[in-house]
């Protein structure tokens, strides 16, 4: 039984041990799901062979697959039980001692994932509370999930991507699927929402207590209760050009009041409602097709397609300044902005569409880092649109990649 000093934290280590425990529930789904699909391939093979649809080498050969998963699956089910014990032996010794040591059962781990666990697991007792961390997400290997397709886990045409950074789950707008859905950090389904009611959704923002969605097919923006997305709160908007109505809105941000922005790509515009979703005021004089909107303490930041510019504009709606985008400099060429956030720092970080990838530009125009490339594997992009930072600087985006729609990277000027 290995032994490690600590500096311990029983609030912090409570929450990251709740966390754990989570991500182990979400993995015996996943096994769970893994094992009924076996069985069920298992049957439709064996119906397939009764029938003499099938040649009996292919047969032997692709049951030896299934059944070699099958037994990776239970060893990593075993694995698991024995973590979950651990880590509440763990807890429950160190209570016991806070100025003692934390005993670390030898667990032998054959699964990459649990290892990344168990390191964990064996460094918290190191973390100091001025190191503490709202979420367990953070310390996971960058995400990379979501082939093509309509079921859990799959996406067709993603668009808009927001974090719940207190719990870690993903929100993605699910487009052509005309859903939301709703992931863990470590890219496992968690619930999906918005069937029957979204049609096109596109741009997402989400509040303590709220999630609001635009949808470009029926030009209005959604707003659903954050504890129980299922539960439509308010519509508004319909499409037109008159206060209050919409014409195919996409990016969406909401300020610290709880003021709701949204840019109009066909009205030239940005509309702001309150967090009733009650009209305001329409800004944004100059603009010729919006797609994007973010605020800063003191401006509202807009990206106009058209002119591959960021803009700045006050509160009021008086145009500041612009930033240049495309061709401002020769190695910061953009073609087709599509998404975009901003850092602490006030950078921007754009999706670049048709050069599939990430740029990060300063608000002069100086080119300060480029993130992925066109490709179909990890790390690679496909026309990518939405884009979200995180307050520890992890950038999440969705794209047409077939096999990884949804990816997080790091952000290496933080």
């Amino acid at each position: 039984m290995a032994t490690t000093k600590v500096e311990f934290n029983q609030d912090y280590f409570g929450r990251i041990k709740d966390n754990i425990t989570r991500v182990f529930d979400d993995l015996l789904n996943r096994l769970s799901t893994r094992k009924e699909y076996i069985l069920e391939r298992v049957r439709d093979i064996e119906e397939e062979y009764l029938a003499s649809n099938r040649k009996r080498s292919n047969t032997i050969d692709e049951l030896k697959k299934l059944q070699k998963d099958g037994e990776e699956i239970g060893m990593i089910e075993n694995e698991n039980f024995s973590l979950i014990e651990a880590v509440n032996q763990i807890y429950e010794t160190t209570i016991k001692d806070l100025s003692g040591t934390i005993p670390m059962p030898d667990v032998t781990i054959n699964f990459p994932f649990l290892n990344e666990l168990v390191t964990m697991i064996e460094e918290l007792g190191e973390v100091k509370e001025s190191q503490t961390r709202d979420s367990l997400y953070e310390e996971l290997p960058n995400l990379a999930v979501g082939n093509c397709g309509k079921g859990k886990r799959q996406f067709c045409s993603p668009r808009g991507i927001v974090l719940d950074e207190e719990k870690g789950d993903i929100f993605v707008a699910d487009r052509d699927n005309s859903r939301i859905q709703v992931m863990n950090y470590i890219g496992e389904y968690i619930s999906e929402f918005g069937k029957g009611e979204l049609k096109s959704p596109y741009g997402i923002a989400m509040t303590d207590y709220h999630i609001f969605i635009t949808d470009t097919f029926y030009h209005a923006v959604f707003k659903y209760s954050k504890s129980s997305p299922n539960k439509l709160e308010a519509i508004a908007g319909k499409k037109g050009k008159l206060e209050g109505e919409l014409n195919n809105p996409r990016g969406i941000s909401i300020d610290t009041n709880g003021d709701v922005y949204i840019a109009e790509y066909w009205n030239s515009r940005v509309s702001v409602f309150t967090k009733n979703l009650e009209f305001i005021k329409s800004i944004g004089k100059g603009l010729v097709y919006p797609k994007d909107v973010k605020l800063t303490k003191s401006s509202v930041v807009v990206l106009d397609w058209s002119s591959n510019c960021i803009n700045y504009f006050n509160r009021n709606g008086d145009h500041i300044s612009s930033s240049v985008t495309r061709g401002y400099q020769q190695n910061c060429l953009v073609h087709e902005p599509f998404f975009f956030c901003l850092d602490e720092s006030e950078n921007i970080i754009l999706t670049d569409r048709l050069n599939h990838c990430i740029k990060i530009i300063s608000k002069s125009g100086k080119l300060i880092q480029t993130i992925g490339k066109k490709g179909k594997d990890k790390g690679q992009l496909n026309k990518p649109k939405g884009i979200y930072i995180t307050k520890t600087g992890k950038i999440f985006v969705t794209s047409q990649n077939p096999k990884y729609a949804i990816q997080a990277f790091e952000y290496i000027n933080r």
